[in-house]
């Protein structure tokens, strides 16, 4: 039988995500294209297919993008005709998918990872861009979604009811082979007993509250804890290389590749940092950082009211900060004992496998993706 091919239409090149997901096609025998947008951050990981560029793409400005949206339609729709289905990550890939495929039959899936302020907003622009999701949505045969709060936003809010597929930001499984098979490097040394605490901030940085709370932690003269931050910026913390220049307490490595580095990142540090804020739909949200220190042990901070947070308390692996002030907030988090160390570390090490790594994801997709096609 001949193998489902599948056209990827991306907003950006480079995204740990993304990349994880056309793995999930290729481990399980589908044929995968991408056409893809560039955009002004680096950072991340290509997928390992061949990627036809699409042109620059805005950061933000949903409805400014429609001009360079339309203008590559021809090109999308080309790709399109070689493929039997597509695979558009974020309405808004989706909505092009839909209008460069007019008349060919090719079924378009769409995966949600992100639901943005303008998609939540009041007035006219708010409604404009529902009215768009909405219309995309009921268009799809399959939603995909990486965490299962998204949800409400399709039925409560658009009263959408195309069905769904969830498939959080979880690791590979051959990269938890590869991690579990081998001593992760630590640090030396006690933490809080012998040493400071290192905390650490990976991925995709763009949450200025917690830069805010960074901030504040290293201008603390009560504490000596010490940050290590690395991954792509957004505007929100661009101020963050400055900072971690005039401060020695803070360290900005830049961008890492994930996951080849993730083993080096987080044995440097101790906690991780993992806060969005709790209002909608930031909330609704879930980080990549939550399944990386999963695996590899690591404690986490997160912000009550957020998805991330709701699993943390379950499993007592970390800090809820309830705490809306970055000043108090970085308080709580220099009061985290030895105590609460050694309690979290037990607990997040006894997590089953399920919690943090993919394994049977690709299977699912599959049979998803099959579903739609036949």
């Amino acid at each position: 039988m001949k193998a489902i091919s599948v056209l990827c239409v991306l907003p950006l090149t480079h995204a740990a995500r993304i990349a994880k997901r056309i793995d999930m096609y290729l481990e399980a025998g589908f044929q995968v294209e991408a056409v893809a947008f560039e955009r002004d951050y680096g950072g991340g990981r290509l997928p390992a297919c061949d990627v036809e560029s699409l042109g620059t793409l805005l950061h933000g400005q949903l409805l400014r993008r429609v001009p360079r949206l339309l203008r590559s339609v021809g090109k999308v729709r080309a790709a399109i005709r070689r493929h039997d289905v597509v695979h558009a990550f974020n309405p808004d890939m989706a909505l092009l998918a839909l209008v460069a495929g007019v008349g060919l039959g090719r079924p378009v899936v769409v995966e949600v990872a992100d639901v943005r302020e303008a998609q939540t907003a009041d007035g006219l622009a708010g409604r404009v861009v529902r009215g768009l999701d909405r219309f995309t949505a009921r268009n799809c045969p399959l939603l995909i979604v990486t965490s299962n709060h998204y949800l409400s936003y399709y039925r409560d809010w658009l009263g959408v009811k195309t069905p769904e597929l969830v498939l959080e930001n979880k690791l590979s499984g051959s990269f938890c082979n590869e991690v579990q098979a081998v001593d992760s490097p630590e640090m030396p040394g006690c933490v809080l007993r012998d040493r400071p605490m290192r905390l650490g901030w990976f991925g995709r940085l763009r949450d200025g509250w917690s830069l805010r709370v960074i901030d504040a932690i290293s201008r603390s003269p009560q504490n000596e804890i010490t940050v290590t931050a690395a991954g792509s910026l957004s505007p929100p913390v661009k101020d963050l290389p400055r900072l971690a220049t005039s401060n020695p307490r803070i360290e900005y490595l830049g961008p890492y590749h994930h996951p080849k580095d993730l083993p080096a990142l987080f044995g440097s540090v101790d906690v991780v940092l993992a806060c969005r804020s709790p209002e909608v739909p930031s909330c609704w949200s879930r980080t990549n950082r939550y399944y990386d220190a999963c695996l590899f042990g690591k404690p986490l901070i997160v912000r009550a009211g957020c998805a991330d947070a709701d699993e943390t308390a379950r499993h007592n692996i970390g800090l809820v900060i309830n705490e809306e002030s970055p000043e108090v907030a970085a308080s709580a988090i220099c009061r985290i004992t030895a105590e609460d160390l050694d309690r979290w570390r037990t607990n997040i090490r006894a997590l089953p496998r399920s919690v943090y790594a993919n394994d049977g994801d690709a299977e699912a997709l599959s049979a998803a993706i099959a579903n739609v096609v036949k």
